[in-house]
């Protein structure tokens, strides 16, 4: 089965907790529809859904995870199963 680089990225976010990507001040993907923009992701960084606070979006990706999305998030991923297993 060949994977591509997109459903690697998609498999190590979801099989850590992170929920996207994103660029500073840039754009931002749910790991659902990873790389949507067409852009370069390579300077992009994993990161948590949260609620937007500037009024333009539904949401953001950023560093800092919501603590009441927090709770339930664990048991989401170890329900879900993945295609491959990561090797650290």
């Amino acid at each position: 089965m060949l994977i591509t680089v997109r459903e690697i990225v998609e498999g190590y976010l979801r099989s850590r907790g992170f929920e996207g990507l994103y660029h500073e001040d840039e754009c931002a993907c749910l790991a659902g529809d990873l790389m949507a923009c067409g852009e370069d992701s390579s300077m992009c960084e994993r990161g948590y859904k949260r609620a937007c606070d500037c009024g333009d979006h539904d949401w953001h990706v950023g560093s800092e995870r919501e603590e009441a999305k927090a709770v339930g998030l664990k048991a989401e991923i170890e329900e879900e199963v993945l295609p491959f297993r990561w090797v650290v």
